[in-house]
């Protein structure tokens, strides 16, 4: 966590050289976190990859399910609402729907 924090106003992988620190290797990363119980750095994570891919429904599951792991409800609901509004593909609906339900 502390290289990513060190890295963030740095280098977007090009070309092989630097760090990728796109938002999916930021939900990568995020998830490994999450996985490990360290939810506030895996929110840090899925907060940064949501500001920079802002129009990216998996990005907005991503952030949702981080919230409500970390017993942010009202920020999930908004997060899972926002992934609704930005998918293409009726399929990810009910899987979302889920997600929301979910929320306790």
């Amino acid at each position: 966590m502390e290289q990513w924090k060190s890295m963030k106003e740095g280098v977007v992988m090009k070309e092989g050289s630097g760090y990728d620190t796109r938002e999916g290797q930021l939900m990568r990363l995020g998830g490994t976190l999450l996985g490990k119980g360290k939810v506030a750095d895996a929110l840090e994570l899925a907060r940064a990859a949501s500001e920079q891919a802002p129009k990216s429904a998996n990005v907005a599951e991503f952030l949702g399910g981080v919230e409500a792991a970390a017993g942010h409800k009202v920020e999930a609901l908004q997060a899972y609402g926002k992934a609704i509004e930005l998918s293409d593909t009726p399929r990810a609906f009910p899987m979302l729907i889920h997600a929301i339900l979910e929320i306790k």
